[in-house]
């Protein structure tokens, strides 16, 4: 069973993204890198919610 999980995210990270050609997948990283994002396992799906204005 595919799992998703939605983030907010700003206009310009999102217009970043948008521009590049043929990207398939993202990986992120956390500020001090001391916890694990557990919520997914490879293949599932992170989905983009932009904040509003």
């Amino acid at each position: 069973m595919i799992k998703s999980y939605v983030g907010v995210t700003d206009f310009d990270w999102f217009q970043l993204l948008r521009e590049e050609d043929g990207i398939e997948e993202i990986n992120f990283w956390q500020p001090g890198g001391k916890r694990q994002f557990k919520t997914l396992a490879a293949g599932d799906l992170f989905l983009f919610k932009l904040k509003s204005p």
